[in-house]
């Protein structure tokens, strides 16, 4: 039978062997919704506090490759002892109560989640105290204060990756979004704005913070976003080295200058008589996906004729036409001729494909 010393040394013991090889530490919940913390402040200050006092070398950092504390309510004292004590590459945090997110300085972190939070004052949130971070995401939080938050982002050289998702900002600044932002620092490569759901974004600052020249955006996401369909043109003219463009769901009566992207390889857009005519005469020649979707459907009184394509699409090494929910028109002379020059296309419903390879 073991005495409550041989059981305290057992646990220590056991607590040891499993500091040695954890990476991971997750309190998450199946039944966490947005406006219940599962894990109490008690348990946990007092687990991370046995983990502390328990490491095998007391003068080191514990090393973390992930903390996940979704389902928590945490303290100052949670962020005191994460601080002083934990060495963590990523953290996900459920609250951050009183403001105490101030207080949060960890070595090593390179990503930081938001969960279900509210009121976030993001104090901590500077060059200094986050100069390791690449990645900061918020996840259906609310009152995310969004001018600290684009401060940093700007001011940043080393965030690469930015990301909402059913969150909202203060000032009744909507942001029902999931985007990757890229700072002057030319590091991120990637810019993703979708928030269908979402029918109004009135912030002025994205824009101003979009609008900074970067050689390093390869893609650029900007899907359902009405808001910035008058913006496109400056966009691209800051953004030479697109890879990647997606602009379905807008609608604008202005031509793109494509020519302005010779990297381009992807573009998805819908049914505009000058976007497909700026592929006709001036699209870059090696463009190998091109998706058109008209959302009209048979409503469009105007029939896209594929006799007019067939040029852009000889002038290309390889191409992948893609036409969703379009009326089109191929001639039996154009399919001959298209076939002729290695060209396979396939009709299926409202869908034409067209696919030409090396």
């Amino acid at each position: 039978m073991m005495t409550p010393n041989s059981m305290a040394q057992h646990f220590h013991s056991t607590l040891n062997r499993m500091l040695e090889d954890v990476n991971n530490f997750k309190f998450t919940s199946i039944s966490f919704n947005t406006s219940v913390n599962i894990i109490e402040i008690p348990f946990i200050n007092k687990l991370l506090w046995r983990c502390v006092s328990h490491r095998p070398i007391p003068d080191k950092y514990l090393r973390l490759r992930e903390m996940d504390l979704s389902a928590v309510t945490v303290s100052k004292k949670t962020f005191d002892l994460l601080s002083d004590s934990f060495a963590i590459n990523k953290l996900t945090l459920g609250s951050t109560p009183g403001g105490c997110d101030e207080f949060l300085t960890i070595t090593n972190l390179e990503s930081l989640n938001f969960i279900n939070n509210k009121n976030l004052s993001l104090k901590f949130l500077t060059r200094e105290k986050c100069s390791s971070l690449r990645s900061l995401s918020f996840n259906n939080c609310q009152e995310v204060p969004i001018e600290r938050l684009f401060d940093f982002v700007k001011n940043n050289t080393h965030l690469a990756e930015l990301n909402f998702s059913d969150s909202q900002g203060r000032k009744r600044h909507t942001v029902d979004l999931i985007m990757s932002m890229f700072s002057p620092s030319n590091v991120t490569e990637a810019f993703n704005f979708n928030y269908s759901a979402c029918k109004v974004f009135r912030t002025e600052i994205i824009p101003r913070v979009v609008f900074l020249r970067t050689n390093a955006l390869r893609t650029l996401n900007l899907e359902n976003n009405d808001y910035f369909k008058g913006f496109v043109t400056d966009i691209i003219d800051n953004a030479p080295n697109l890879v990647e463009l997606n602009l379905l769901g807008l609608d604008f009566n202005y031509p793109l200058l494509l020519s302005n992207l010779p990297q381009l390889r992807s573009i998805r857009i819908n049914y505009n008589y000058h976007i497909v005519n700026a592929l006709i005469s001036a699209g870059p020649k090696q463009t190998f996906e091109v998706l058109i979707n008209n959302t009209w459907g048979k409503k469009r009184t105007r029939v896209i004729n594929l006799a007019n394509l067939a040029g852009v699409i000889h002038a290309c090494e390889q191409i992948d036409f893609k036409f969703v929910n379009c009326r089109i028109n191929v001639p039996t002379h154009v399919r001959q001729d298209l076939a002729t020059h290695g060209v396979s296309l396939r009709a299926l419903d409202n869908t034409v494909s067209l696919l030409k390879t090396l």
